[in-house]
């Protein structure tokens, strides 16, 4: 059975942070996870006081009750002594009290701890990113090293690092997309504010450097050959049954059952063919990163380009010159604030002769009949028939047959007779969107093979 997110934490968990307060118990939160962070007891009411009235005592903010919203001004005891109840209220704080002594200590909750820890680490990759060389030299040695007997642990920590690698890819990618944007959109930014955007900022946040790393320093093509050999390796049935065997000893205490059997296969299976088509295309991912870098860079300098070049008074000499022309009585001064003679378009003349249109030439071609090859004509048919076999008609006809009866049927689960048919199956994909095809598709995230190509496994559904 799937447990929703809510059914573990309290329902006013997230009010803390949709308040005026937000910020502020953002942080004091924040204080707090780290002043218990390095220890597993709890702590007296009167050390959490302290650390919110210190904070409270050192921040310019305005005091503002999070329940009933008055201001309460500068008692920082008061407001502290609010702030925890209020936490433990929503979920935050865990509270104890011990009969025997009548006071009260605090820890926090497992999961606020998780989701505090991520909210941080957010900031953490914005300002300070990780190197995500790490992950991919990660995944190599845990499968170079590979224990038979520790299974599981080594399959978790190879798809973790590879999700988060992937993860952090995609991350990359939106932000590299926002700089564009805001580069794009914000019409006052000053040649200085761009130079700072893209030689400070933008390498501050370590995009370019985090980027370079990945693609020249340590390129993940030197560990690819390896990790997909080793995961396909492991997938092989003799050993695939070890490996299933362990995650039974590990996760089931021994206890062997068909269900649990097919549970350790699924996630032997799903978690490393995961892993390999990661890394067969990584290089593909990585060449759309340096795309959208090159255009984020490119642009940036042809804003910075404009903006030089537009950055002289351009009215003020027009101005100037119209001014000299009207107190001039026969021709322009020399000394024209334009220097109109040195540019080569107008002479003395320019202002006396009147400009005379221009004809355009007309040109005439001799219509010839060029004989008809046949033996083109024969392979332009052919070519045309070659085409129809892929049009929206007939991957429709494909996926019908396919689906026969039924009115579901996975990728994994068709019949191929050709690489023809593998052609189809990729093509109803990207022509499902259209409202003709009278099916619908749904990814579910996982691969399968196909003699030796790995395809993308979903689900087709009759509409």
């Amino acid at each position: 059975m799937t447990i929703s997110f809510f059914e573990l934490v309290n329902d006013k968990f997230f009010n803390p942070f949709t308040g005026e307060n937000k910020e502020i118990n953002f942080e004091i939160l924040s204080l707090i996870n780290s002043k218990m962070d390095d220890e597993m007891r709890q702590f007296p009411r009167e050390d959490v006081l302290s650390w919110i009235e210190d904070y409270l005592i050192s921040t310019s903010s305005k005091l503002i009750d999070d329940e009933t919203g008055v201001d309460e001004g500068n008692d920082y005891k008061t407001t502290a002594a609010n702030k925890i109840r209020y936490f433990v209220t929503c979920g935050w704080l865990i509270d104890e009290n011990d009969n025997r002594t009548l006071k009260t200590t605090y820890q926090m909750d497992s999961n606020a701890i998780v989701i505090l820890n991520a909210m941080e680490e957010v900031l953490r990759s914005d300002t300070r990113p990780i190197e995500y060389t790490g992950y991919v030299r990660n995944v190599y040695t845990l499968l170079k090293t590979f224990q038979a007997d520790k299974a599981t642990e080594y399959v978790e920590q190879i798809y973790k690092n590879t999700k988060e690698l992937v993860d952090g890819l995609r991350g990359l990618n939106v932000k590299i997309k926002n700089y564009l944007k805001k580069l794009m959109s914000d019409k006052t930014l000053t040649p200085r504010e761009i130079l700072d955007q893209l030689l400070v900022e933008y390498q501050d946040k370590v995009i370019l450097k985090v980027f370079n790393n990945l693609r020249m320093k340590d390129n993940p093509n030197r560990y690819k050959g390896t990790i997909i050999e080793k995961i396909e390796a492991l997938l092989e049935e003799k050993k695939l049954q070890e490996l299933i065997d362990e995650y039974i000893q590990t996760k089931k205490n021994g206890i062997k059952s068909p269900e649990r059997v097919q549970e350790a296969r699924e996630f032997f299976k799903s978690s490393l063919e995961y892993v390999e088509m990661q890394f067969r295309y990584i290089e593909n991912n990585l060449n759309l990163l340096d795309k959208r870098n090159a255009k984020y860079a490119t642009t940036a300098q042809s804003r910075l380009m404009f903006l030089m070049n537009e950055s002289e008074d351009i009215d003020g000499k027009i101005i100037e010159l119209l001014k000299n022309i009207a107190e001039t009585n026969d021709r322009i001064d020399d000394d024209s604030p334009f220097d109109l003679f040195d540019f080569g378009k107008i002479d003395e003349q320019s202002l006396y002769n009147p400009r005379t249109a221009r004809r355009k030439a007309i040109s005439t071609v001799e219509k010839e009949d060029e004989p008809i090859d046949q033996e083109e004509l024969r392979k332009a048919h052919e070519r045309l028939l070659k085409e129809a076999k892929f049009n929206c008609s007939n991957i429709n006809k494909f996926i019908l047959e396919q689906l026969s009866n039924s009115n579901k049927i996975e990728a994994k689960d068709m019949t191929f007779k050709s690489f023809d048919d593998i052609i189809k199956l990729f093509l109803a994909g990207l022509y499902s969107g259209n409202e003709i095809m009278r099916y619908k598709i749904t990814y579910t995230g996982s691969t399968f093979k196909w003699r030796d190509k790995v395809l993308t496994n979903f689900i087709v559904e009759r509409k």
